[in-house]
Protein backbone atom coordinates (compact mmCIF):
# COMPACT_ATOMS: atom_id res chain seq x y z
CA UNK A 1 0.00 0.00 0.00
CA UNK A 2 2.53 2.46 -0.16
CA UNK A 3 2.38 2.61 -3.91
CA UNK A 4 -0.03 5.63 -4.24
CA UNK A 5 -0.95 4.01 -7.82
CA UNK A 6 -3.09 1.41 -6.06
CA UNK A 7 -6.61 1.46 -6.25
CA UNK A 8 -8.20 4.25 -5.02
CA UNK A 9 -11.67 6.35 -4.75
CA UNK A 10 -9.71 9.90 -4.64
CA UNK A 11 -7.51 9.16 -7.74
CA UNK A 12 -7.62 12.05 -10.20
CA UNK A 13 -7.91 9.65 -13.31
CA UNK A 14 -9.96 6.31 -12.75
CA UNK A 15 -9.31 3.83 -15.76
CA UNK A 16 -11.94 0.58 -15.97
CA UNK A 17 -11.72 -2.42 -17.46
CA UNK A 18 -14.84 -4.00 -18.09
CA UNK A 19 -14.74 -8.10 -18.57
CA UNK A 20 -12.49 -10.27 -16.46
CA UNK A 21 -12.31 -12.56 -19.68
CA UNK A 22 -9.17 -13.01 -21.62
CA UNK A 23 -9.62 -9.61 -23.05
CA UNK A 24 -9.99 -7.79 -20.29
CA UNK A 25 -7.19 -9.41 -17.57
CA UNK A 26 -4.94 -9.36 -20.94
CA UNK A 27 -5.85 -5.37 -21.41
CA UNK A 28 -5.67 -4.93 -17.45
CA UNK A 29 -1.95 -5.95 -17.72
CA UNK A 30 -1.05 -3.77 -20.26
CA UNK A 31 -2.35 -0.70 -18.78
CA UNK A 32 -0.79 -1.79 -15.41
CA UNK A 33 1.95 -2.03 -15.75
CA UNK A 34 1.87 1.13 -18.11
CA UNK A 35 1.01 3.11 -15.27
CA UNK A 36 3.15 1.58 -12.93
CA UNK A 37 5.82 2.90 -15.28
CA UNK A 38 5.33 5.85 -15.85
CA UNK A 39 5.40 9.40 -13.37
CA UNK A 40 2.27 10.65 -15.43
CA UNK A 41 -0.18 8.35 -14.21
CA UNK A 42 1.06 8.42 -10.26
CA UNK A 43 -2.68 9.48 -9.15
CA UNK A 44 -4.67 7.40 -11.56
CA UNK A 45 -6.42 3.75 -10.35
CA UNK A 46 -7.07 0.80 -12.45
CA UNK A 47 -9.97 -1.29 -11.81
CA UNK A 48 -11.54 -5.08 -13.22
CA UNK A 49 -15.15 -4.72 -13.18
CA UNK A 50 -17.07 -8.17 -13.73
CA UNK A 51 -20.59 -8.46 -13.13
CA UNK A 52 -20.04 -12.17 -12.26
CA UNK A 53 -19.30 -12.33 -8.32
CA UNK A 54 -17.67 -15.57 -8.49
CA UNK A 55 -15.14 -14.27 -11.10
CA UNK A 56 -14.30 -11.20 -9.61
CA UNK A 57 -14.03 -12.29 -5.96
CA UNK A 58 -11.53 -15.25 -7.17
CA UNK A 59 -9.63 -13.07 -9.45
CA UNK A 60 -8.87 -10.48 -7.26
CA UNK A 61 -8.31 -13.05 -3.94
CA UNK A 62 -5.60 -15.04 -6.21
CA UNK A 63 -4.42 -12.30 -9.07
CA UNK A 64 -4.45 -14.89 -11.84
CA UNK A 65 -6.10 -14.47 -15.17
CA UNK A 66 -8.62 -16.63 -16.55
CA UNK A 67 -7.71 -20.20 -19.00
CA UNK A 68 -4.39 -19.54 -21.09
CA UNK A 69 -3.52 -17.02 -17.99
CA UNK A 70 -4.05 -19.03 -14.99
CA UNK A 71 -0.49 -19.06 -14.37
CA UNK A 72 0.23 -15.08 -14.96
CA UNK A 73 -0.45 -12.63 -12.45
CA UNK A 74 -2.17 -8.54 -12.71
CA UNK A 75 -0.21 -5.83 -11.69
CA UNK A 76 -0.16 -5.04 -8.16
CA UNK A 77 -2.34 -1.61 -9.10
CA UNK A 78 -5.49 -3.54 -10.14
CA UNK A 79 -8.30 -3.65 -8.17
CA UNK A 80 -10.72 -6.21 -9.32
CA UNK A 81 -14.81 -5.68 -8.16
CA UNK A 82 -18.60 -6.87 -9.30
CA UNK A 83 -19.88 -3.91 -7.95
CA UNK A 84 -20.89 -1.40 -10.79
CA UNK A 85 -21.49 1.73 -8.58
CA UNK A 86 -17.89 1.76 -7.25
CA UNK A 87 -16.47 1.03 -10.65
CA UNK A 88 -18.49 3.43 -13.04
CA UNK A 89 -19.78 5.92 -10.46
CA UNK A 90 -15.97 8.64 -10.86
CA UNK A 91 -14.97 6.56 -13.93
CA UNK A 92 -13.03 8.86 -16.67
CA UNK A 93 -11.99 6.23 -18.95
CA UNK A 94 -13.38 2.77 -19.54
CA UNK A 95 -12.68 -0.22 -22.16
CA UNK A 96 -15.59 -2.62 -22.75
CA UNK A 97 -13.87 -6.19 -23.32
CA UNK A 98 -16.77 -8.34 -22.80
CA UNK A 99 -18.70 -10.26 -25.31
CA UNK A 100 -21.47 -9.37 -27.98
CA UNK A 101 -24.12 -10.52 -26.24
CA UNK A 102 -23.49 -8.66 -22.51
CA UNK A 103 -22.55 -5.50 -24.43
CA UNK A 104 -26.12 -3.88 -23.93
CA UNK A 105 -26.70 -4.64 -19.99
CA UNK A 106 -23.15 -3.69 -18.94
CA UNK A 107 -23.13 -0.55 -21.02
CA UNK A 108 -26.50 0.22 -19.58
CA UNK A 109 -25.07 0.08 -16.20
CA UNK A 110 -21.65 2.86 -17.18
CA UNK A 111 -24.80 5.17 -18.43
CA UNK A 112 -26.73 4.77 -15.11
CA UNK A 113 -23.58 4.90 -12.49
CA UNK A 114 -21.08 7.30 -14.01
CA UNK A 115 -21.17 10.59 -12.56
CA UNK A 116 -18.79 12.40 -14.66
CA UNK A 117 -17.80 12.62 -18.23
CA UNK A 118 -15.87 9.45 -20.06
CA UNK A 119 -14.36 8.41 -22.73
CA UNK A 120 -15.56 4.89 -23.59
CA UNK A 121 -13.29 2.53 -25.77
CA UNK A 122 -15.17 -0.42 -27.03
CA UNK A 123 -13.24 -3.34 -27.64
CA UNK A 124 -16.21 -5.98 -28.04
CA UNK A 125 -15.56 -7.73 -31.29
CA UNK A 126 -18.47 -9.02 -33.66
CA UNK A 127 -22.02 -8.31 -34.12
CA UNK A 128 -24.37 -7.80 -31.46
CA UNK A 129 -26.87 -10.82 -31.59
CA UNK A 130 -30.34 -10.50 -32.30
CA UNK A 131 -29.97 -6.90 -34.29
CA UNK A 132 -26.35 -7.40 -35.86
CA UNK A 133 -25.46 -4.27 -34.93
CA UNK A 134 -21.96 -3.08 -34.54
CA UNK A 135 -21.26 -2.20 -30.72
CA UNK A 136 -19.92 1.61 -31.32
CA UNK A 137 -23.15 2.13 -33.51
CA UNK A 138 -25.37 0.52 -30.40
CA UNK A 139 -23.48 2.76 -27.88
CA UNK A 140 -23.82 5.21 -29.74
CA UNK A 141 -27.46 4.96 -29.76
CA UNK A 142 -27.98 4.20 -26.44
CA UNK A 143 -25.82 7.61 -25.35
CA UNK A 144 -27.95 9.38 -27.57
CA UNK A 145 -31.80 7.98 -26.15
CA UNK A 146 -30.19 8.98 -22.81
CA UNK A 147 -29.14 12.67 -23.57
CA UNK A 148 -25.26 12.47 -22.16
CA UNK A 149 -23.07 14.74 -24.25
CA UNK A 150 -20.25 14.36 -21.63
CA UNK A 151 -19.38 10.99 -23.04
CA UNK A 152 -16.92 9.80 -25.80
CA UNK A 153 -16.82 6.76 -27.89
CA UNK A 154 -13.96 4.87 -29.31
CA UNK A 155 -13.18 1.99 -30.71
CA UNK A 156 -10.05 0.00 -29.98
CA UNK A 157 -9.41 -2.98 -32.22
CA UNK A 158 -6.56 -4.85 -34.55
CA UNK A 159 -5.36 -8.24 -35.71
CA UNK A 160 -4.23 -8.46 -32.18
CA UNK A 161 -4.86 -11.41 -29.71
CA UNK A 162 -4.81 -11.53 -25.66
CA UNK A 163 -2.09 -13.66 -25.56
CA UNK A 164 0.31 -11.22 -28.07
CA UNK A 165 -1.20 -7.93 -25.49
CA UNK A 166 0.08 -10.53 -21.86
CA UNK A 167 3.42 -12.03 -23.48
CA UNK A 168 5.02 -8.58 -25.03
CA UNK A 169 5.15 -9.55 -28.70
CA UNK A 170 5.44 -6.69 -31.50
CA UNK A 171 1.49 -5.48 -32.39
CA UNK A 172 -0.27 -3.11 -34.23
CA UNK A 173 -3.36 -2.20 -32.81
CA UNK A 174 -6.09 0.30 -33.72
CA UNK A 175 -7.72 3.28 -31.84
CA UNK A 176 -10.57 5.15 -33.86
CA UNK A 177 -12.62 7.80 -32.56
CA UNK A 178 -12.92 11.72 -32.59
CA UNK A 179 -9.84 13.48 -32.69
CA UNK A 180 -10.67 15.38 -29.37
CA UNK A 181 -8.14 13.36 -26.84
CA UNK A 182 -7.56 10.34 -28.76
CA UNK A 183 -4.07 11.18 -28.58
CA UNK A 184 -4.21 11.20 -24.65
CA UNK A 185 -5.69 7.54 -24.77
CA UNK A 186 -3.25 6.10 -27.03
CA UNK A 187 -0.78 7.28 -24.45
CA UNK A 188 -2.29 4.23 -21.98
CA UNK A 189 -1.07 1.99 -24.82
CA UNK A 190 2.88 3.80 -24.98
CA UNK A 191 4.88 0.27 -24.75
CA UNK A 192 7.91 -0.20 -26.68
CA UNK A 193 6.05 -3.48 -28.98
CA UNK A 194 2.98 -1.54 -29.32
CA UNK A 195 2.81 0.62 -32.66
CA UNK A 196 -0.90 1.84 -32.02
CA UNK A 197 -2.28 3.55 -35.36
CA UNK A 198 -5.16 6.58 -34.79
CA UNK A 199 -8.34 6.52 -36.71
CA UNK A 200 -11.48 9.09 -36.89
CA UNK A 201 -13.18 6.09 -39.10
CA UNK A 202 -14.60 3.70 -35.67
CA UNK A 203 -17.41 2.28 -37.61
CA UNK A 204 -14.97 1.34 -40.29
CA UNK A 205 -12.37 -0.59 -38.44
CA UNK A 206 -14.93 -2.37 -36.41
CA UNK A 207 -16.36 -3.93 -39.72
CA UNK A 208 -13.20 -3.77 -41.36
CA UNK A 209 -12.50 -6.03 -38.43
CA UNK A 210 -14.90 -8.37 -39.08
CA UNK A 211 -14.47 -8.82 -42.66
CA UNK A 212 -10.48 -9.75 -41.75
CA UNK A 213 -11.55 -12.63 -39.29
CA UNK A 214 -14.20 -13.66 -42.12
CA UNK A 215 -11.18 -13.62 -45.36
CA UNK A 216 -8.81 -15.37 -42.83
CA UNK A 217 -11.73 -18.30 -42.10
CA UNK A 218 -12.05 -18.45 -45.85
CA UNK A 219 -8.52 -18.62 -47.08
CA UNK A 220 -7.82 -21.06 -44.45
CA UNK A 221 -10.90 -23.58 -45.83
CA UNK A 222 -9.70 -22.41 -49.29
CA UNK A 223 -5.34 -23.76 -48.20
CA UNK A 224 -6.50 -26.92 -46.66
CA UNK A 225 -8.89 -28.08 -49.20
CA UNK A 226 -6.12 -27.32 -51.43
CA UNK A 227 -7.59 -24.98 -53.95
CA UNK A 228 -5.13 -22.69 -53.76
CA UNK A 229 -1.34 -23.22 -52.52
CA UNK A 230 0.59 -20.63 -53.75
CA UNK A 231 2.08 -18.16 -51.81
CA UNK A 232 1.40 -15.30 -54.07
CA UNK A 233 -2.48 -16.44 -54.71
CA UNK A 234 -3.00 -16.30 -51.33
CA UNK A 235 -1.57 -13.06 -50.74
CA UNK A 236 -3.54 -11.62 -53.48
CA UNK A 237 -6.67 -12.93 -52.07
Amino acid sequence: HADRRLYSPTADQNIVVMGAGNWGFALACLIGYRILDSKKYQQASLTIFDPRTDIAKEMGLNRNGPGPFKDTLLPKNVFVTYDSSAAFRTASEIIIAMKPADFRTNFEKVLETSEQGLKVMIATRGFLPGSNTLSFIEGHEMVRRLGRKDIELFTLSGPVDPDTLVEGNTIKGILAGPASGIETLSDLFDRSYIDAFLSDDPVGVQTADILARIYAVWISFLKASGRITDPVDIGYL
